[in-house]
């Protein structure tokens, strides 16, 4: 932790903390250096001054010369030194150098003197003087080479001049100074010595306590920002927007709150595109401006260094960003013209990949990144992934209500159109029957064709409506799209308002789709009407295309239907409108039924194109936006891939000129008026009908009448029993009469609700005369073959 600390900006230490530096020993030493040679200098200067007056009187004439001049130049030399020095620091280094300067003087005009007059007294002086010399420097081995030097010249006396008794005073002089300067030395070097290790625990334990100081100084400020810190990521969980998935919000709040609890100059936050090719800014603050950007572009392929730290590293701490080699490819194009200098970059993790990156940038000075602050950038990071995941969430929690709303409002519509398949089946029954009975001339027989006319318009509605819901009646063929368009080229140019321009471009030997060919006939009508209505009297141009496509998820992301489609390759129609295009609110509606922007209009067109894309398995991918224009692109499976959902045949219809057994029928229906026109259409064609209105009663008249009823017609939906248990419970009273079902829904749906029970044949409501009769004669006629090749028959 200390070593941490200390790598780690820690703050500078008052004066008053501060220890003493390692060089105040050497800095006493040359304070007094600096005042030792100067004076000893100007002491020997002036003694050697005295000598060079004294010495014509007392010396020797032969020597007199020689010493006087020698001792004039030592003394101004030695005064000129003194001059030099006394105003001036003396670095113990160069003391060193100026006394062993000043010890050869001495020695020159000793040896000298000694030369040309003997005395012993010069010798001693010699002694005392390198004695001060060893004295005042501390040095040990100055004063060994006083004490070798003044050996040598007493050996040189010794050599020269027999001993004397004033000679002898003199060597028991020499030798008391000599042994009092030598343990006066060694005391004050061993004083010294032990005051320098003193002067060192001293200084260690200071710089001990210095660190302490700074360490604890650090691990509180580490605490404050820790603190802080979690205050402010508190705060953020908190928020409404990131817990909402608004992300425009939530990254606008992200990024002021990093930018200033880390206080930084600028705070990013860039997100991968669906190709993961690039990263776009989703939010860029600018502090010093309080300005908020978007839509930079930053190609990931030329940063590749960069993004490989950013897979490897939790957060990404560059103190140094224009030479760090993981960010220095940013320093043209970025970091240099914004003035970036350190960078504490970290990376989004969302759903077990990189989703983008959270940049935080220092400008000025380069800045070293604690470690609470890089796992703060890190927190930062993660909750952009959580906005993401809240969008995420909240998104699919819409396209689920949306398609609960959607199945709701297909149930409501197959209700509605069973209901209203009832009511058409009464007013086109009763509209065949007054047509048949009245005659050719009659006056009102064209009021009754136009009814029977509206009520067949009116039953195209229903259909539209159960192809909304899921629940049409499907004729699949191999399809071949390309072909399909151009064979409807002269319906389509008609279509479309004369100020349009129609131009297809049609894949050729196009992989072929199982589908319905006239509910995908009433897709491209559809499609084809909207893109006209689109253009309005303006000039437009109406472009059809077919193709291949590869789908994936990410693909099927911006689709409609998306929920069970798998991925693969999917066959294509689309139509593309130069028009005015859509805003957010038509596009979001634009495939609910009864929703139109036309003033005229049902507004089922394009909901049932959406059913019977669903129907087929496939999806719809609109792109539209004000000004743009509008492109539908419709994608169905190609055929021999997975099965498609809820295809079967339609009931072929049956030749009319087959043999017409007359018999009793049993009629079932609960509504009135379709049961009365059902009775009556039949009795017209021969027979002689039964009438039940809910399930018990059928089942009580079949019992009174099993050996005279021929064929049962019976509702599917009905009270106190519906179709499928009257056919179960008319089989377990004779399992040979044939049951026919009549319902507004789909074949297929009544059909697979009917399991064991024997179904002779299926009328969709509403039904005219001719499709009624035939459907039950032909009933009938295979009963009748059945029994007649049966053993028992």
């Amino acid at each position: 932790m200390i070593g941490a600390v200390l790598d780690s900006s820690a703050p500078e230490a008052t004066p008053a903390e501060a220890a003493l530096p390692p060089e105040a020993l050497a800095d006493a030493l040359d304070a007094a250096v600096a005042r030792a040679v100067p004076l000893t200098a100007v002491f020997l200067g002036a003694v050697y001054g005295v000598l060079t007056l004294s010495h014509p009187f007392v010396v020797p004439a032969h020597a007199a010369p020689w010493l006087t001049g020698l001792a004039a130049s030592s003394g101004v030399g030695l005064l000129g030194l003194w001059l030099a020095l006394r105003r001036r620091p003396v670095p113990f280094g160069w003391g060193h150098r100026l006394m062993a300067a000043i010890g050869l003087v001495v020695l020159v005009n000793s040896t000298t003197h000694l030369a040309l007059v003997p005395e012993p007294r010069q010798t001693t002086n010699f002694l005392i003087l390198l004695a001060a010399c060893g004295f005042l420097l501390l040095s040990r081995p100055w004063l060994a080479v006083g004490l070798v030097a003044t050996a040598g010249s007493w050996v040189v006396l010794a050599l020269a001049a027999p001993p004397d008794p004033a000679w002898i005073h003199f060597a028991y002089a020499i030798g008391f100074v000599t042994v009092l300067s030598t343990v006066v030395h060694e005391v004050r070097v061993r004083n010294t010595s032990r005051l320098i290790a003193l002067v060192r625990l001293a200084e260690g334990r200071a710089h001990e306590l210095v660190v302490r100081r700074r360490v604890e100084s650090e691990l509180r400020a580490r605490e404050v920002r820790l603190a802080r810190f979690n205050v402010v990521l508190l705060q953020l969980a908190k928020s409404r927007a990131i817990v909402e998935g608004n992300l425009e919000s939530a990254f606008t709040q992200i990024t002021e709150t990093a930018a200033a609890s880390l206080d930084v100059a600028r705070v990013g936050i860039f997100l991968f595109d669906t190709e993961r090719t690039k990263i776009v800014s989703a939010d860029v603050l600018d502090r010093r401006t309080g300005d908020h950007s978007r839509g930079l572009e930053l190609e990931s392929i030329q940063y590749p260094r960069y993004f490989s730290a950013l897979e490897q590293e939790r957060a990404l701490a560059v103190a140094d960003a224009l030479h760090d080699p993981r960010t220095s490819e940013f320093v043209e194009g970025y970091l240099a013209p914004l003035g970036i200098t350190s960078m504490l970059d970290a990376p989004v993790r969302f759903r077990g990949e990189t989703a983008g990156v959270v940049c935080h940038e220092h400008v000025g000075s380069t800045r070293r990144w604690a470690p609470e602050e890089e796992v703060f950038a890190a927190s930062i990071a993660d909750f952009v992934a959580l906005a993401l995941e809240a969008r995420d969430r909240h998104a699919l929690e819409g396209r689920m209500q949306e398609v609960q709303r959607l199945e709701s409002l297909g149930i409501l519509a197959g209700g509605i159109a069973h209901d209203f398949n009832n009511l058409l089946a009464a007013i086109l029954g009763h509209a065949d029957l007054a047509l048949m009975d009245l005659a050719p001339e009659a006056p009102v027989r064209g009021r009754v064709e136009r009814i029977r006319k509206a009520g067949r318009r009116a039953a195209e509605l229903t259909h539209q409506m159960l192809v909304y819901s899921g629940r049409a009646p499907v004729d699949v063929r191999t399809v071949d799209l390309s072909e399909l368009v151009e064979e409807m080229a002269g319906l389509l140019e008609s279509s479309i308002r004369k100020s349009a321009r129609l131009r297809c471009e049609l894949a050729r030997d196009l992989p072929a789709v199982q589908a319905d060919v006239a509910q995908l006939r009433q897709i491209v009508m559809n499609l084809i009407t909207n893109a006209s209505d689109a253009l309005g009297d303006s000039d437009g141009e109406i472009l059809v295309r077919t193709g291949t496509a590869r789908v994936d998820q990410a693909y099927l992301a911006g689709c409609e239907l998306r929920e069970g489609i798998e991925e693969g390759s999917y066959v294509f129609l689309e139509v593309f409108d130069s028009g005015c295009g859509m805003d957010a609110p038509t596009r979001t509606r634009i495939f609910d039924p009864f929703f139109t922007t036309k003033t005229t209009g049902r507004g089922l067109g394009l909901a049932a194109a959406l059913g019977i894309v669903a129907a087929h398995g496939g999806t719809i991918r609109l792109r539209t936006a004000p000004g743009q224009g509008t492109t539908f692109r419709v994608l169905l499976p190609r055929a021999g891939g997975r099965p498609v959902a809820r295809l079967r045949r339609a009931p072929v219809a049956q030749p009319t000129s087959v043999p017409q057994p007359l018999g009793t029928l049993l009629v079932v229906d609960d509504e009135e008026d379709v049961r009365r026109v059902a009775v009556d259409l039949l009795e017209r064609a021969g027979f002689r009908a039964l009438e039940a209105a809910n399930g018990n009663e059928a089942v009580a008249v079949f019992r009174r009448h099993a050996v005279d009823i021929a064929l049962a017609l019976v509702d599917l939906t009905m009270p106190e029993g519906d179709g499928v248990q009257v056919a179960h419970a008319l089989g377990g009273i004779r399992p040979d009469v044939p049951v026919v079902l009549a319902s507004g829904y789909d074949k297929t749906d009544a059909l697979s609700r009917v399991g064991s029970a024997r179904i002779a044949g299926f009328v969709h409501k509403p039904f005219e005369a001719d499709e009624l009769v035939a459907v039950v004669r032909s009933a009938l006629r295979d009963a009748s073959q059945l029994a007649r090749t049966s053993p028992a028959g």
